[in-house]
C-alpha cells in the first residue's frame, strides 16, 4: 500500500545500441560512417595497448584438441577435437563444425587354410580361394583389393564421414576494453569515460580517435561509439541535450540514500514485519476486512511506541498483500492504516483507517506471492489516498549494495531462503516533476509476496490506493480516556504516565518527577464494563472513574488497591 497523485513520463528514451565487437568488419563500418556522421563532443587520443591476440599461438594444440582457428564470422577463436580436426562449412556454434573426414580402411586378409573338396578348391563359408596360392583366405567383413592378397592392403572398407562439434578458446583480436585499429593488428583503448569515435589516421593514439560522452551532465554517444548513448540509468535530455538520471534512477539513487540513513533500524523493522507475518490472527484479521479484526491489528501498536522508529511518519499500516508476476506485475492489497503520530500517542488518536491498494510493473518475473506488508507514512492515517510511484528491492540485494548494511550480518534471509522479503520507497508523481526530497511518502517491507523479489532485482511499480474509515469502532457514548499524568493520592512524589494508543488501549509505566522511567505496560479496554483497563497478563485493571479519578487494583490475593488523580 502506497500514497499519492498522478504518473510521470519518461524525459526521453535512451536510444539503446548493441554493443559492437573489435572486429574488422567493425571498423569498415566505423570509416564508412565518418563521412556522414561526425562526433558530436569533443575528442581525444586514444592509448596504444600492444598486439591483437593470434588464435592459434594464443591457444595451441594439446592432446583433446587441435590449435585455435578465427571465425571471422563471431571474430572469436575455437578448437576442433583432434579425433575430428577438419573445419566443415556449418556454423562454427553448432553440432557439425568439426568433421572426420571419410576415408578407406585397409587390413590384412586372415589365412591361409587349405581348400578342400574332390579338386581341392573348396572353402568354408566366408572365406575366399586365392588362384595363384591355391590357398583359401578372409577378409572378415572388408572388401578384397586388388592388392596381393598377403599384404597389409589386402582387404578394405570404407568410413563414412563424421562430425561434432567445436570447442570456443576465447577470443581474438583485441581484449574487450580494447578496439582493434582496422587491419594494422594493434590495439588501443580510450580513457576511461571516452569511445572510440569515427575519426581515422594512421596511429590512433596521434589524433582524437575517443570521444568522451554518455555520463550524467554529458553529451549522448553518438552512433558511430556502437554503444548505447547514455551510460546505465541514465536517459537523453532532448531539449538540453545532455544525458541524465531517468526517472527510475532519480528514485533508486534517493531511496538508497534513505536506506543508509535507516541503518540498523530496517533489520529491526523487518523482523517486526515478519513475526506479524507469522502470527495467524493478524493475517486471519487482514483477510477478514472487518472492524473487529482491525482492532486486532492495531492492538499490535504499544501506544507511545512509534513501530515505525521516527516521529516524521505519522502512520503505520499493515496489509494483505497477493501479487501475480508475467512480465506485468499486479498486486492487490488490503489492510489497515494506525495513527502513530506524536499527537495520537499522547491521546488524541485519530480512529483507525482501511485502505485498499493496487500496484503495476513491468519487469522479467513470474510466479504469484502472497504475504503480508509492513508500511510506515509521513502522511495521516485518513489522507493515504492518491496516486504512487517508486522503487521496490529485494533485501539481500540491498544487503549486498548499502553502505549501511553490507557489513551486516541478517541469518534469517539470505540467498536461497524460501522466504522473500522486498523493501520499497514510494513517492508522489507530481505530474512528471520529480522531487524525491517533496515528494517522498514513506516505504513498505513486503513479506513473501509483492514487488523487488523476482527477477528484476530493483523494480520501478506504479498503483494507486484508496481508503474508507470505520475500520476501527469509535469510542462509545461515555466512553472516557485517559490524561497523560497521574499522582498517586497516598504519595504525591509517585505517578504514573499514561499514552492511548487508540480509544480502547493504553500503555502505562511509573514515571517518577525525581526517577528514571519505568517498563511499559499494556492495558485494554474490557467492552463489557464501563472504562475498565485490564492488563494483558490479567492480573491488575484500571478503571476511570466519574470524577476522573483511577483506580488501580490488583486481582491477586492481597487484593491492593491504589487511587490516583490527574496531574500536570
Amino acid at each position: 500500500m502506497n500514497p499519492q497523485l498522478h504518473m510521470p513520463s519518461d524525459i526521453a528514451p535512451s536510444r539503446e545500441r548493441r554493443p559492437g565487437r573489435h572486429m574488422t568488419f567493425g571498423f569498415f563500418l566505423i570509416a564508412f560512417l565518418t563521412v556522414f556522421l561526425a562526433p558530436s563532443a569533443a575528442g581525444e587520443p586514444a592509448i596504444y595497448e600492444g598486439q591483437t591476440v593470434k588464435c592459434s599461438a594464443s591457444y595451441p594444440a594439446d592432446s583433446e584438441y587441435k590449435a585455435a582457428f578465427l571465425d571471422i564470422g563471431k571474430g572469436t577463436c575455437w578448437q576442433c577435437p583432434q579425433s575430428h580436426p577438419h573445419r566443415t562449412i556449418f556454423p562454427v556454434h553448432k553440432g557439425a563444425a568439426c568433421e572426420r573426414r571419410a576415408y578407406t580402411k585397409y587390413k590384412r586378409a586372415s589365412g591361409p587354410e587349405n581348400p578342400t573338396g574332390l579338386i581341392g578348391t573348396d572353402c568354408r563359408s566366408g572365406w575366399f580361394l586365392d588362384l595363384g596360392l591355391g590357398k583359401c583366405y578372409s577378409c572378415g567383413g572388408y572388401k578384397r583389393t586388388t592388392a596381393h592378397v598377403e599384404s597389409a592392403r589386402a582387404c578394405s572398407t570404407r568410413v563414412s564421414a563424421s562430425r561434432t562439434r567445436a570447442r570456443q578458446a576465447g577470443d581474438a583480436g583485441c581484449p574487450d576494453d580494447q578496439f582493434q585499429h582496422l587491419l594494422s593488428g594493434r590495439c588501443y583503448s580510450c580513457p576511461k569515460g571516452s569511445y572510440r569515435n569515427a575519426n581515422t589516421g594512421a596511429d590512433p593514439s596521434e589524433f582524437n580517435a575517443c570521444t568522451r560522452c554518455g555520463q550524467q551532465g554529458q553529451k549522448p554517444c553518438p552512433v558511430t561509439t556502437l554503444r548505447k548513448s547514455c551510460d546505465q540509468g541514465l536517459v537523453e535530455h532532448l531539449i538540453k541535450g545532455i544525458c541524465v538520471p531517468s526517472k527510475k534512477e532519480i528514485l533508486r539513487r534517493d531511496a538508497m540514500t534513505r536506506v543508509d540513513e535507516i541503518g540498523d533500524d530496517l533489520i529491526s523493522l523487518v523482523e517486526d514485519a515478519i513475526r506479524l507475518d507469522s502470527d495467524p490472527k493478524v493475517k486471519q484479521g487482514l483477510d477478514a476486512q472487518s472492524p473487529q479484526a482491525a482492532q486486532e491489528v492495531e492492538s499490535e501498536v504499544q501506544a507511545a511506541v512509534n513501530p515505525c522508529l521516527s516521529d516524521r511518519n505519522q502512520t503505520w499500516t499493515l496489509g494483505a498483500v497477493a501479487s501475480a508476476n508475467a512480465i506485468v506485475g499486479v498486486a492487490l492489497e488490503t489492510g489497515v492504516a494506525v495513527d502513530v503520530s506524536r499527537a495520537g500517542r499522547t491521546g488524541r488518536q485519530r480512529a483507525a483507517f482501511a485502505y485498499g491498494g493496487a500496484e503495476y510493473n513491468f519487469q522479467l518475473a513470474g510466479g504469484a506471492n502472497a504475504g503480508l506488508n509492513y508500511g510506515c507514512w509521513r502522511a495521516q492515517n485518513n489522507a493515504l489516498g492518491g496516486d504512487y510511484h517508486g522503487v521496490s528491492f529485494d533485501l539481500v540485494q540491498l544487503f549486498q549494495t548499502s553502505k549501511a548494511l553490507k557489513t551486516r550480518e541478517f541469518d534469517s534471509f539470505k540467498p536461497g531462503k524460501t522466504v522473500s522479503i522486498a523493501v520499497s520507497f514510494w513517492y508522489d508523481p507530481h505530474g512528471g516533476d520529480i522531487n524525491p526530497e517533496r515528494d517522498y511518502l514513506g516505504f513498505t517491507i513486503t513479506v513473501g509476496g509483492g514487488f523487488g523479489t523476482d527477477l528484476a532485482g530493483v523494480s520501478y511499480s506504479r498503483g494507486t490506493t484508496g481508503q474508507v474509515t470505520g475500520a476501527f469502532p469509535p469510542p462509545l457514548p461515555g466512553d472516557a480516556v485517559f490524561s497523560a499524568f497521574y499522582t498517586f493520592a497516598d504519595d504525591p512524589g509517585k505517578r504514573n504516565e499514561f499514552v492511548m494508543g487508540g480509544p480502547n488501549l493504553v500503555r502505562v509505566r511509573n514515571n517518577n518527577v525525581d526517577g528514571a522511567p519505568g517498563k511499559w505496560f499494556v492495558y485494554e479496554r474490557k467492552l463489557s464494563e464501563d472504562n475498565l483497563f485490564v492488563a494483558r497478563n490479567g492480573k491488575q485493571t484500571y478503571r476511570i472513574e466519574a470524577d476522573g479519578t483511577l483506580t488501580w487494583r490488583s486481582n491477586r490475593s492481597d487484593g491492593t488497591v491504589i487511587k490516583l488523580r490527574p496531574s500536570g
